[in-house]
């Protein structure tokens, strides 16, 4: 991240010296130096925004730079699930390449515009033209060998192909759903085949793919609670990425399908962990009087019964996760973090309360807080942070501190989480400590 900073003071320091017409290269360069990292952050409006803003400033002359941001603007649109714009993206890039030279192309390859046009016209449910640019780009692909792009473009193919068959099966069409898949052994009517994919492309990170295989698991099955309550959340993560690229009234009808899925899930089930997830939906919809009232539930003795301990966050929820997690998430290298509901449940209760007119009473959650954590021999790292978190955010500084290094120990004494976190760690520490001069 320090890299990432580096590169924002120097987008500062150019846009003083951008010439009148608007356009600068070295600034549009920068730009797009940023987004990529934001990428690979998963901070994807942030990266959407930086790409934008580089292809405005780029000359018109520097077309393979265009070709190249395009591409990527269209990639990032994928991401926050805005697939038609990402299919239009996309195939704008594709027409700026080719009128640039072959011998000027350097590694913008055509297959690889195809493939990824091929991705979004499936996510967007365009499937003949997207089976046409899939297979253009394999043809070129299988000249390569092994070591070029071909499974991974297999891979979105057989991809397509489940999300026409989960398209048709919504539609009542599972005959010709089975016609697709015909001669192979997987039938397109059981759930337990979206749920496997759901699950894979969630660990690709494809909001849209996920979002569709989870609809058909429900659709099939509508008392799967637990698919009913991941789509929930692929709903809540597509409502805050669309807030977040400036989408108001598209974050405000995927809101609305959270919040109602949720519900669903709730008046089956007093699950803490359901519970604990739905008070997060109502804190980061800025709902902080309903956030309190059902994070009161969250936590209570009565309802611990059937909960599961842990729930699990991947990059591709991170739009969902609040503030403090992110941190914790970005640290992990394999990719997801597991995260104590109940302990969630009092760090969000803490902030809707302080984020409400009514305030009264935080102080004493926060010590139930404390001692329930402390009173655990088993308390993990994560546990320590999130009451470190909440200490830091009442203004217990010293004692948020304490609670920082205590889950540093407690990470060193167990392999459950990523080494850098620790060092993550003692940057909090360092930035409380700073503050407090000590």
């Amino acid at each position: 991240m320090k890299g990432l900073a580096c590169l924002q003071r120097s987008v500062h320091l150019f846009e003083k010296f951008t010439d009148a017409s608007g356009k600068d290269s070295s600034l549009a360069y920068s730009l797009a130096l940023i987004a990529s990292a934001y990428y690979e952050d998963a901070e994807y409006p942030a990266a959407l925004l930086n790409f934008k803003r580089a292809l405005h400033l780029l000359p018109e002359e520097q077309t393979l730079r265009k070709v190249k941001y395009s591409r990527n603007l269209g990639q990032v649109l994928l991401k926050v699930a805005q697939v038609q714009e990402a299919v239009d993206t996309i195939i704008t890039s594709m027409e700026l390449l080719e009128s640039v030279p072959d011998e000027d192309r350097g590694n913008a390859q055509v297959e690889d515009f195809e493939a990824s046009l091929g991705a979004a016209l499936a996510a967007a449910g365009q499937f003949s033209l997207a089976n046409v640019y899939f297979e253009r780009a394999h043809a070129k692909y299988s000249l390569y060998g092994e070591d070029s792009a071909l499974p991974a473009v297999e891979g979105g193919m057989r991809i397509g192909v489940y999300l026409e068959c989960a398209s048709l099966v919504r539609q009542g069409k599972l005959e010709e759903a089975r016609e697709i898949l015909e001669g192979s052994e997987e039938d397109p009517g059981d759930p337990d085949l979206y749920r496997m994919l759901a699950n894979t492309t969630h660990k690709l990170e494809g909001l849209a793919q996920t979002t569709q295989f989870l609809e058909t698991v429900v659709y099939l099955d509508p008392k799967d609670h637990r698919s009913r309550r991941s789509l929930a959340r692929m709903y809540h993560v597509q409502a805050r990425l669309s807030e977040a690229c400036g989408h108001a009234e598209l974050s405000s009808k995927m809101s609305k399908q959270a919040n109602d899925e949720y519900h669903l899930v709730m008046r089956d089930t007093r699950d803490l962990s359901v519970m604990t997830e739905f008070g997060n939906f109502l804190y980061l919809s800025r709902r902080w009087e309903e956030a309190v009232s059902v994070l009161r539930q969250a936590v209570a003795e009565d309802c611990n019964v059937g909960s599961s301990p842990d729930m699990t966050y991947g990059r591709l929820d991170m739009a969902a996760m609040p503030e403090e997690l992110k941190g914790e998430m970005k640290n992990q290298k394999e990719g997801k973090l597991r995260v104590p509901y109940r302990h969630l449940a009092y760090l969000l209760l803490i902030r809707a309360f302080l984020e409400s007119e009514n305030q009264a009473g935080v102080i004493d959650i926060v010590q139930v807080f404390g001692r329930e954590v402390q009173d655990n021999a088993n308390s993990s790292m994560i546990s320590w942070s999130l009451l470190g978190y909440a200490l830091w955010r009442i203004g217990r500084h010293l004692e948020a501190s304490a609670a920082f290094r205590r889950g540093s120990i407690r990470m060193e004494e167990t392999s459950d989480f990523d080494l850098t976190v620790n060092n993550w760690a003692a940057c909090v520490i360092c930035a409380i400590l700073s503050k407090l001069q000590i």
